[in-house]
């Protein structure tokens, strides 16, 4: 189609595409040819899109659990250290082994001693079964002494003297048995110091309790650590959590099982969600700390740096893009393509963090066209027909694109 140019008038064709599909700042053409020349503009239909509300946060990657394994309760110099910073371990693998010889010295001396006190029992309840054997043969001596005094064939010297014997005999047991006891008792505090000497020994040997990732390694091979100094610290399961800092006065935007969008130091990204929230302390420089859980599968490295995004909302909102707006006397407004004319309507709008896109508050029903590149190429009251289609269009997405055309007087 063409149009000639009148006294007083401009002609102008503006092809109306769905925002989107082509780029703002390249489907704007034709404006250098006074006129003569169709310009381009984009349209699109106002319509509801999911909106995320998101809150910015830094923060750094550290291990979800960390086991410290301490030095044992005796000193002992540090023989070998067999994992390095870094290395992943298995379940019962041996990290280090500390010298051994003086545990192991300990550990002959109370086996040893346990051994006698083990045969001082064993002889002990010997001496104690004889007794009772004793007993019972002198208790059988004085019953039948008694059966044959019935009889007068026993005299009261012979009775009173099996008695005597068998008072002997019972205190003798009962002396035994305590003798018994006692070796029992000693047997036991020698059982529990060999088991001590055994574990002793046994903790010499560093073992790894759960399978992990080596994050710090602070022995050193001759070295004698402290009791209870720490010797290695593992990051169990090699699962790792990233600890975002963000203001208190945010906190009441956080919950736990929000989805976070992170982004880590080498230029991955992933999702996770809220695990814990905390409040600021002088660690942190009284910024609250939100931890999120960071996939098994997800390399990474405990200390490193990591931007996150904490989705504080989903919700459906309008959103038209910034360059719709035009200002209207009574404030900001778009242009609205009804019934062949461009309508100037005021809408209430709230910024966007990004800057690029606006969202509708109020002013703008769903489904309504609006030009959303149109600057000073559309008026209030602008004409707007369509034209025809051109024998090869993109392929767009939009369902609701049209072309049109605008007429308009300068």
């Amino acid at each position: 189609m063409k149009w000639m140019i009148t006294a007083g008038a401009v002609g102008l064709v503006l092809l109306l595409t769905p925002y989107g599909s082509l780029s703002l700042t390249t489907t704007q053409t034709g404006q250098a040819d006074s006129g003569a020349r169709p310009a381009t503009i984009t349209v699109l239909t106002a319509s509801l899109q999911p909106v995320e509300e998101v809150l910015h946060a830094f923060g750094h990657v550290r291990p979800s659990n960390v086991i410290t394994l301490a030095m044992p309760r005796t000193p002992a110099p540090v023989a070998e250290l067999l994992v390095h910073e870094g290395a992943l371990v298995r379940q019962g693998e041996v990290l280090a082994r500390l010298e051994t010889d003086e545990a192991r010295h300990a550990l002959l001396l109370a086996q040893g001693e346990l051994q006698s006190a083990l045969a001082e029992v064993a002889e002990a309840r010997s001496l104690v079964q004889l007794a009772k054997t004793e007993v019972a043969q002198r208790n059988a001596t004085v019953e039948r002494l008694s059966q044959l005094a019935q009889k007068g064939a026993s005299s009261d010297v012979q009775r009173v003297d099996a008695l005597r014997a068998l008072e002997r005999a019972a205190l003798d047991a009962e002396a035994r048995q305590s003798r018994l006891e006692q070796a029992l008792v000693k047997a036991e505090m020698l059982r529990i110091l060999a088991n001590r000497a055994t574990t002793l020994v046994d903790e010499m040997t560093i073992l790894a309790p759960v399978a992990g990732r080596v994050m710090r390694v602070d022995a050193n091979p001759g070295a004698t650590p402290p009791p209870g100094t720490a010797l290695i610290s593992l990051a169990q399961g090699d699962r790792m959590e990233a600890v975002l800092q963000v203001p208190p006065g945010r906190l009441a935007r956080i919950q736990a099982g929000q989805p976070v969008q992170l982004w880590l130091a080498d230029g991955l990204t992933t999702r996770g969600a809220v695990t814990r929230i905390a409040p600021g302390n002088s660690d942190s420089g009284g910024l609250a700390e939100v931890t999120v859980a960071l996939e098994d599968d997800v390399p990474s490295v405990a200390g490193s740096h990591v931007r996150g995004q904490i989705i504080t909302e989903r919700r459906m909102a309008m959103l038209i893009p910034s360059s719709a707006l035009v200002q209207l006397p009574s404030g900001p407004g778009v242009l609205r393509i009804v019934d062949g004319q461009a309508v100037a309507t005021p809408v209430a709008i709230a910024a966007r963090p990004d800057g690029d896109l606006a969202e509708i508050k109020d002013g703008l029903p769903e489904g309504a066209t609006i030009a959303t590149l149109a600057g000073s190429l559309l008026r209030d009251g602008s004409p707007v027909q369509p034209v025809p289609e051109p024998r090869k269009r993109l392929a767009w997405s939009d369902a609701d694109a049209r072309i049109m055309a605008v007429q308009a007087s300068r």
